[in-house]
Order: C-alpha cells, then sequence, then structure tokens
C-alpha cells in the first residue's frame, strides 16, 4: 500500500522485500523534497517457511557450503505447552537447512537496508533523516527444543534497536536499556 486502501501487487516473480525497498525509494524520490515525512518499511523477512524456493537462489547460494551448527541449548525434545507449530518435528540437518534459509533471507535484508541508505544519500535526504531500524522478535532454531517466536525466551526478545541520527548528540552511542516496540 501506499497513500490509498488500494493493494500494489509486484510485477512478475519480485523477490517482496526487493519490491518493496524499490516502492519506498521510489516514493522517497517522488516526496522526499516535498515536507517533512515519515516513511514506514515494513518488511516481513526474515520469516518462514525455510525453505530454498522462498529467498532469492543468489542469496541462498552464498550460504549452501556453510556449516551452521545446532544452537548450544538445543534440544529435539517436543514442547509439552508449545502448540503444532512450535512443536514441528526437527532434527539438527533439519534446523541446518531452516538457518540456512534465515541467514539468506537476512543477508537480503541487509542488502535492501543499504539501498535505502544509499536513497537517502543520493538524494540528500540523509543530513535530515531520522533512520530506525528493528525487528518485532527474534527466532528458535530448537533452542530449549522450541522452534518458532511464541516464547518468552532471550532468542525471541533480543532483537536489534538501531537508531541512526544525523549530526546528533550521541552518535555512536550505545544504551543498554530494555525497550519495547512502543518505544
Amino acid at each position: 500500500h501506499e497513500e490509498s486502501p488500494e493493494k500494489i501487487h509486484y510485477a512478475g516473480n519480485a523477490y517482496e522485500p526487493d519490491a518493496q525497498t524499490d516502492m519506498a525509494i521510489d516514493w522517497l524520490a517522488r516526496h522526499g523534497q516535498e515536507k517533512p515525512f515519515f516513511l514506514t518499511l515494513s518488511v516481513g523477512t526474515p520469516h518462514d517457511p525455510w525453505t530454498p524456493d522462498n529467498v532469492p537462489p543468489e542469496y541462498y547460494e552464498r550460504f549452501t557450503d556453510v556449516e551452521f551448527p545446532v544452537p548450544p541449548n538445543y534440544s529435539d525434545e517436543l514442547d509439552p505447552f508449545g502448540d503444532d507449530w512450535s512443536n514441528i518435528e526437527k532434527s539438527p540437518g533439519q534446523i541446518e537447512a531452516w538457518m540456512r534459509v534465515y541467514y539468506a533471507m537476512t543477508s537480503n535484508l541487509d542488502w535492501n537496508v543499504g539501498r535505502m541508505v544509499e536513497a537517502l544519500d543520493r538524494l540528500k535526504l540523509a543530513e535530515n533523516t531520522i533512520l530506525v531500524f528493528t525487528s518485532d522478535h527474534g527466532e528458535m532454531f530448537g533452542e530449549h527444543g522450541l522452534y518458532n517466536h511464541t516464547s518468552l525466551y532471550d532468542e525471541n526478545l533480543l532483537v536489534p534497536l538501531v537508531i541512526g541520527i544525523p549530526r546528533g548528540d550521541g552518535a555512536g552511542g550505545r544504551a543498554e536499556d530494555q525497550v519495547r516496540l512502543v518505544d
């Protein structure tokens, strides 16, 4: 969506994060100089299903030869309190395959964030724009015997919150305070 309730459908087989970033950059080019703005780019990845066909091949191929050890607190026991989704059957080999896709999606996301930063620079908006990057949750790949993101373990709770403030006081600072999405 842009500024109306009509959905925008991506052309061809566009990868959603790439198409969304294209739309955001296009919006900045058309409207960014007019007046102060608030632009949200809400990308869905990285997100299951963790299958290679859910990420561009050039990103998946970067991780085909990478070994992903199971987390140190991995367990293949099922969670007696978990739902069907969190109790999906898993094995160390399956976890490694899922992580390969997860990291491929994350690599693509990193590339798209870089495209946004470059566009802000190119459009001469960077010196007057606050850029915020965060996530709604982490992910579980067998930690504590769980899969998914429906528990209150650090793997799900400790997510990035990066705020780029141009010419701001405290640039490069780091706060250890706990925050929530509403913050």
